[in-house]
């Protein structure tokens, strides 16, 4: 296998990446650069710097061909795919780096931690796309690959889940996205604590799929714990903090659910209004 990226990447922050790939670059090993590359493009990507982030993982991609290191080929094409798609919405540059992923996925081999992460990340972006069918098929092999990997009660196993239920949730399917997103919470809140900005994200997508089952009344105390959730000082969730503060009432907030939806692509009622 390839020499790892330097052993403070897993720890490093936004601000130490330039450097990090610097002193990677210097050692003129292409998959140390390859590897730290991706590293710094995840750091960006996570502090909401997204042109250095697509930058960084642009670079990752090449260092990768360049040095013959498939997994980081696809990992970074498979980000780039979620940057780009899910942040942009810009699909059909993300579905030209998902061709990518999948032809370096080819020489990596099916059945391991890279198709669950390239399967997962079509998944939202196709549903978020509207490309329901497509993107329930890729749900699927994500848990499938996922449970068979890590179990059925592990944090990776939790995204794909989640995923289901956003596709669940674009295609209209709001019990199954409900019955998903009630696994992903106990799996959040049990492995990250209320605290953690994964548990404002998943109570809010609780919440905006029960106003969809059940209407404005019933939700009022969900849409209550999304936004004390959002206001959080630890959930980084701007976008629902935002919402919260705008908000005057539980039952106004209920009535603005699907603005409240992170990662849900519109729902089909919402496309024909």
């Amino acid at each position: 296998g390839h020499p790892s990226a330097p052993a403070d990447g897993g720890t490093a922050t936004w601000a130490e990446a330039p450097a990090l790939v610097e002193r990677a670059r210097r050692t003129g090993h292409r998959p140390v650069v390859a590897e730290a590359e991706l590293v710094a493009g995840d750091l960006a990507a996570a502090a909401d710097h997204d042109a250095e982030g697509i930058r960084y993982l642009e670079d990752a991609v090449l260092s990768a061909i360049a040095s013959g290191h498939d997994r980081v080929h696809v990992r970074a094409a498979t980000r780039l795919v979620k940057v780009v798609g899910l942040g942009q919405s810009r699909y059909d540059e993300a579905l030209g780096w998902a061709r990518q992923a999948g032809a370096a996925l080819q020489r990596v081999g099916y059945g391991g931690p890279e198709e669950a992460e390239t399967s997962e990340t079509m998944c939202k972006v196709l549903a978020d796309k509207g490309d329901v069918a497509l993107a329930q098929a890729y749900c699927v092999r994500a848990l499938e690959l996922a449970e068979a990997l890590w179990g059925v009660d592990d944090p990776r196993t939790a995204r794909a889940l989640e995923a289901v239920g956003i596709a669940h949730f674009a295609g209209g399917q709001y019990a199954e996205a409900e019955a998903a997103f009630v696994r992903v919470e106990a799996l959040v809140r049990r492995d990250k604590g209320e605290e953690h900005p994964d548990h404002a994200q998943i109570t809010n997508a609780l919440a905006g799929t029960c106003y969809y089952l059940r209407g404005a009344a019933p939700c009022v105390a969900s849409f209550e714990r999304a936004v004390a959730a959002a206001q959080r000082p630890s959930s980084g969730s701007a976008a629902v903090a935002s919402t919260a503060r705008e908000t005057t009432s539980a039952s106004a907030a209920t009535k603005r659910s699907t603005s409240c939806l992170l990662y849900t692509s519109p729902s089909p009622r919402d496309r024909t209004r």
